[in-house]
């Protein structure tokens, strides 16, 4: 090898390296989420900018990529060839040096910047994505050129209008946690994001009053047995039905039915409203948009075989997210209480969401919101008292029942104290 041959060789390995990082840079640039992208501004405030402008024209940044792959390839197997045609009078040497000038712009200046780019998107973007920007300036008047008489037209003859891409629930639960994570937003705003992330995971019978604890009157009812179960509940609406039936004939609005009159034989009709009906497997996205086009913030929930399953409110889906919204008269469920012998008594109505607050979130995956609905969802029976369940460390046992509900739930922590 003289000394012509060495330079070729030497001029060889730049632009090996060059075509790496080109290829590098089409891989980090255009795979880069919306979670990468913060965490590159958290890097480096300039290196977010630089990123920011790039992907700002994303075909812009394509020609810029492929100019400068294009480029260095051409000038690196031009190179190759003088070194081959150098020794074509030795054939099989020739020959070797071509599959060699090959193989390395298919490995060193593909393969592995692809992948090792893919790994380490967001360390290559911080590192790479100031000069890209600086390249990409430069060659801006060409790149213009290629835009406006070239890539534009043959695009608006053979690409289908495309859109912006949506942003995936994961990406958007990772931009929460990674907010809160790093105190973007507060633990208040953290908790209340995710629970409206969650809506498109809630239904119509995770929110609502169940069939059981349902206010609900037949039309001929005395008025003061009326009255009393409006005193006992405190709700604003009544659900009017058969005795023996699912038929309902409508909601009583409370408020207007008391403020209308108090004599004895004042009738409901006047104060009840259509009941309209919404399927309790439904989404609370397509209840939010029942309540929307009907005009109501209540409705009847009903089960696949038509019958009654429970009352949903718009309050209900409220509270769901910013938690209870204690109103005039309501019922407030019982704080959890320590025993002497180092139980906690713990009420049926309790929430899971507190649940877990006070004993970890120990528990599979499931659609329940009360303690009691967990031995409901275990036994598939109503349970009797002393039933037990055990979750994670925690043993449960049922301690009281009124009727068909768990009223209190003796809880246990095996072997440790909480």
């Amino acid at each position: 090898m003289d000394s012509i041959d060495l330079i070729l060789v030497i001029l060889m390995v730049p632009l090996l390296a060059g075509s790496a990082l080109f290829s590098a840079c089409e891989t980090v640039f255009f795979g880069l989420s919306e979670v990468d992208r913060v965490q590159i501004n958290q890097r480096s405030s300039i290196a977010a900018r630089s990123v920011d402008s790039l992907l700002r024209k994303p075909r812009m940044l394509l020609i810029t990529v492929l100019l400068g792959n294009m480029t260095v390839n051409t000038l690196y197997f031009v190179l190759g060839s003088v070194l081959s045609v150098r020794y074509s009078d030795h054939v099989a040497l020739a020959t070797l040096i071509g599959l060699l000038t090959i193989a390395a712009i298919v490995i060193a200046g593909e393969v592995i910047p692809k992948v090792l780019g893919s790994a380490l998107r967001v360390r290559v973007a911080v590192v790479l994505g100031p000069p890209l920007l600086g390249l990409h300036r430069v060659l801006a008047p060409l790149r213009v050129f290629l835009e406006s008489f070239v890539i534009a037209p043959l695009s608006r003859l053979t690409a289908p209008a495309s859109r912006p891409r949506d942003l995936e629930p994961a990406e958007l639960d990772a931009l929460i946690e990674l907010s809160g994570r790093d105190g973007v937003i507060d633990s208040h705003e953290h908790e209340l994001l995710r629970e409206v992330v969650r809506i498109r995971e809630l239904r119509v019978s995770d929110v609502m009053i169940p069939r059981v604890d349902m206010p609900t009157v037949s039309p001929d009812v005395d008025r003061s047995e009326l009255l009393g179960l409006i005193e006992s509940t405190r709700c604003s609406h009544v659900v009017v039905r058969e005795k023996d039936g699912d038929e309902v004939s409508g909601l009583l609005k409370v408020r207007e039915y008391l403020l209308d009159s108090d004599s004895s034989d004042q009738s409901m009709t006047p104060h009840t409203q259509e009941a309209h009906y919404v399927p309790d497997l439904a989404s609370i996205e397509h209840l939010l948009d029942h309540f929307q086009t009907s005009g109501t913030s209540i409705s009847v929930a009903l089960d696949e075989w038509g019958g009654i399953a429970g009352l949903v409110t718009l309050e209900d889906v409220v509270e769901e997210f910013v938690g209870d919204i204690q109103s005039f008269g309501d019922t407030t469920i019982p704080d959890p209480k320590r025993l002497s012998d180092g139980t906690w008594r713990v009420s049926g109505a309790t929430a899971l969401d507190d649940w877990k607050r006070l004993f970890g979130d120990t528990m599979e995956p499931t659609r329940v919101r009360t303690v009691g609905g967990l031995f409901l969802d275990r036994f598939g029976r109503m349970p009797i008292v002393g039933d037990q369940i055990r979750i994670g460390n925690v043993e449960c046992t049922v301690d009281a029942i009124e009727g068909q509900r768990i009223t209190s739930v003796l809880v246990r922590v095996v072997g440790g104290e909480r």
